[in-house]
């Protein structure tokens, strides 16, 4: 049954990543144990995929918790729209950590780790984005501030005896903010949690044994929020650059393209004929109107989703550079790997 409050979903989603990163270290261990090249006797080392789902449900429930505090109850009750896109990335994350459960459990586990992670980072994206723009909603009319800045992501305490630790970050002070550095210093010594940067991922990555390395940490004086189109979209990742819509197709790959003519941020979902050279690749390869779509950043711009996993992706203005960046600067390999970009 689908829980009918706000409070009642993020409890789900924290509980959630808490169970995927529990079965996840138990899948690891198993693993380290069978493997005689690994030295026995130490703990699981963090990955890409262990710190997403270690800090995700933390970052959910921190922005909620500050949510909480300005709007007052009200906020722990939402709105059908938001319990609605919250519930949808629940349902996402449950299937995901059901498979890493059976995993855990199994004789002969096998786990699609890149699948995992541009899951638990779309999930923690997509509802991060719902808490935000709920909070926006929610703010209109009163005498609280319209925006919300963002807490970084933590590794909670009772996670860190699972993993071996990463280096902690110095956390994030709103803008305007005047502390003192020792002062900051002292209180991050005395967290009983450790801050670290997020993976960003899109794409399978098969030729690697495990996910690439979490990117560093964003720079304080970078925007926290950016605003493209009708809504505000977090800035520590490269996710942010995608439209929330394309965001949706990335996460969900049996998701079907929408019914309706336009994307809320003027995109068309449908190709245009004057555009089909456009969308021929090297190799056989071709740009279908699905790979445009979870692409597209604004209503004829476009991010590249084989370049995420590197952290970064560029602006592309129309299909046709899109194209000519893809047959510069990716091999055919990625492209078999990408269901979108089928050959012709």
């Amino acid at each position: 049954m689908e829980p009918a409050t706000v409070i009642g979903l993020v409890t789900a989603l924290v509980e959630t990543y808490a169970d995927g990163f529990d079965d996840y270290t138990t899948w690891k261990s198993k693993r380290m144990v069978a493997n005689h090249y690994v030295g026995r006797g130490g703990r699981v080392p963090y990955c890409a995929l262990a710190t997403s789902l270690a800090v995700s449900g933390s970052q959910i429930k921190a922005t909620y918790d500050k949510a909480l505090s300005i709007v007052g109850s009200d906020f722990s009750t939402g709105d059908a729209y938001c319990r609605s896109l919250l519930w949808a990335q629940l349902n996402v994350l449950s299937h995901r950590v059901a498979n890493l459960h059976r995993a855990a459990v199994s004789t002969s586990p096998l786990v699609d780790l890149a699948d995992v992670i541009q899951v638990s980072e779309g999930v923690r994206q997509l509802s991060l984005h719902a808490l935000m723009d709920l909070y926006r909603r929610t703010a209109l009319g009163r005498p609280i501030p319209k925006t919300l800045t963002l807490p970084l992501p933590r590794i909670p305490s009772h996670h860190a005896h699972r993993a071996s630790p990463v280096p902690s970050a110095r956390p994030y002070m709103d803008e305007g903010a005047e502390v003192d550095d020792a002062e900051t210093l002292a209180e991050t010594n005395d967290d009983d949690t450790e801050t670290t940067s997020m993976t960003v991922y899109s794409g399978p990555l098969r030729f690697q044994s495990e996910p690439p390395s979490p990117p560093p940490t964003p720079k304080v004086s970078d925007a926290i929020f950016e605003a493209s189109g009708p809504t505000l979209r977090p800035n520590n990742s490269v996710f942010a650059l995608f439209c929330p819509e394309a965001m949706n197709l990335q996460v969900n790959l049996q998701k079907r393209l929408p019914g309706v003519d336009k994307c809320s941020c003027g995109y068309s979902w449908r190709t245009r004929s004057d555009d089909r050279e456009a969308l021929v690749l090297k190799e056989g390869f071709k740009l279908t109107e699905r790979y445009l779509a979870k692409s597209h950043v604004g209503s004829d711009a476009y991010g590249c989703v084989l370049c995420t996993s590197s952290g970064r992706s560029e602006r592309y203005e129309g299909a046709r550079h899109l194209r000519d960046h893809i047959n510069t600067c990716h091999t055919k390999w990625q492209l078999l790997h990408d269901a979108d970009c089928r050959a012709t």
